[in-house]
């Protein structure tokens, strides 16, 4: 089947955007049509859940779910280990995946296309650690939320399944309790081929994109519904607290990253292209330089390698800024948190998540 004859779906502009994002609805659907990996970072509590239902609604013929607890070492293996089995093209997945493509026809399944498509909840910095080979070659997506609001939701999730709904999120969940768990998932992104991040309200947007993407590549499918909570949260509970001191305490750079994606709705950057270009004029430094005038208008690329912040684009100088201060952030230790809080009970019931193992039921 011709790419041609395959029937393109709706891809209009949000309301309330001007005519200069069309090059940016262009510019992310060029760039992932470059990629070998298409992964998108499902951060809890931002809506993430309506991407990764083109997992579940296509039975991974699009989209491979990945499974493991959640920001956890498990996660990033089971992505390293599922790319290998599909770069293999021998595998039962590969095949079930190319099988589904429209202008495919038998015979040819084995090396029938030039990317994957993965969704999970895993940061960044782990699929690093466990050695993701193909950073250059992956486009990643994420949305972010209004710092407030993801805390507000993120009590609600961890009440409604505890069952403690008068104790204070961070003492018992196992993300909440993370310091700035948006900016977590997106450290390290130097070699990434390219980084698009869009707020949480353009989820609708982004799934129609992604669902135009699928279809530019050869497969039928059309942008799947949002995802929407049927659980019945008791919203006249959460409205009486305020999320400002919890936010200012453990939250501070995801209000960060907001302040950069936020008023900008979606936000896209190539860090690869960005790394090539300055090579030339990388400072090697094996630490940070010194607090003077000329450190504040330097910007660390990668670890060790400093360049003018005007060798870069102000929006990724501006990413950068939040996610290399996480680096500094040293790691929350929550068992000791219950420990010094006499949380017994608590410690027991979330003992398998603090063990790296599953949730608990």
């Amino acid at each position: 089947v011709d790419e041609m004859d395959l029937p393109q779906p709706p891809l209009s502009l949000p309301e309330g955007w001007d005519a200069g994002r069309e090059e940016m609805r262009d510019r992310i659907l060029a760039s992932w049509s470059q990629c070998e990996v298409l992964f998108h970072l499902h951060i809890a509590k931002t809506g993430g859940s309506t991407i990764a239902n083109y997992a579940r609604v296509y039975k991974n013929r699009v989209m491979w779910s990945i499974k493991g607890v959640y920001a956890s070492d498990k996660s990033a293996t089971n992505a390293v280990s599922r790319l290998a089995l599909l770069r293999s093209g021998d595998s039962y997945q590969s095949q079930r995946v190319c099988g589904s493509r429209a202008r495919v026809d038998a015979g040819t399944d084995k090396n029938c296309t030039e990317q994957w498509s993965m969704t999970s909840e895993v940061t960044h910095w782990k699929l690093l650690q466990h050695r993701w080979p193909a950073d250059e070659q992956t486009c990643f997506f994420a949305s972010v939320r209004e710092p407030e609001s993801w805390a507000e939701s993120a009590f609600n999730h961890v009440r409604m399944r505890a069952r403690y709904v008068n104790t204070p999120p961070w003492i018992y969940s196992y993300f909440t309790f993370t310091q700035h768990p948006q900016t977590s998932f997106l450290t390290q992104m130097a070699h990434a081929h390219s980084l698009t991040l869009y707020r949480m309200e353009e989820t609708d947007f982004m799934s129609a994109l992604l669902a135009y993407h699928f279809h530019r590549r050869g497969y039928h499918v059309v942008a799947v519904p949002p995802s929407r909570n049927k659980k019945g949260h008791s919203k006249e509970y959460v409205r009486s607290l305020d999320w400002s001191h919890y936010v200012d305490e453990n939250m501070a750079l995801d209000r960060r990253l907001w302040e950069v994606v936020g008023p900008r709705r979606i936000v896209h950057v190539t860090p690869l292209e960005e790394l090539e270009r300055t090579r030339s004029v990388a400072r090697t430094s094996p630490s940070p330089p010194h607090a003077t005038a000329e450190s504040t208008s330097l910007v660390e690329l990668e670890p060790g390698h400093w360049v003018p912040r005007n060798a870069i684009s102000p929006l990724y100088a501006a990413l950068l800024d939040v996610t290399n201060e996480y680096e500094k952030v040293p790691p929350s230790n929550l068992l000791d948190e219950l420990r010094r809080l006499e949380a017994d009970e608590l410690i027991a019931q979330w003992q398998h998540v603090l063990d790296g193992e599953k949730k608990p039921r």
